[in-house]
């Protein structure tokens, strides 16, 4: 890890009371895997973050809790070229979009349509 990129990670806090409402209406066993989830769609959707800081940012993982094999560095690496050195603080953005997404497709019984969201991926 480049030491201009951060060791920790989190979300902005609307976007982590998003996730613990999913969480704790079983839509992810935990928030860990539903913090991944968010940064895999996001970056299956190409996003461009801007460099805006998270509102109210609330840490919560140390990067090596999410991203322990290196696969989301080295995919933002590649897929975003003008992140490297900053993968992890990209990843945080990408985290916190993709909830936004996630949420987009939460309904109100407490389901998340992924089918649906792929089957938009385009």
């Amino acid at each position: 890890m480049n030491p201009k990129d951060t060791a920790n990670i989190g979300l902005s806090e609307n976007k982590h009371i998003m996730l613990r409402e999913m969480t704790d209406n079983g839509v992810f066993n935990d928030m860990k895997d539903g913090y991944r989830l968010a940064v895999s769609v996001a970056i299956s959707q190409k996003l461009v973050i801007d460099d805006s800081p998270l509102q109210n940012r609330k840490n919560m993982y140390d990067v090596g809790g999410i991203d322990e094999d290196f696969i989301f560095r080295n995919s933002i690496a590649v897929i975003f070229p003008n992140q490297v050195g900053q993968e992890y603080k990209y990843l945080e953005k990408l985290a916190d979009a993709g909830i936004g997404i996630l949420y987009a497709n939460y309904d109100a019984n407490g389901s998340l349509d992924l089918r649906q969201l792929l089957l938009n991926d385009t």
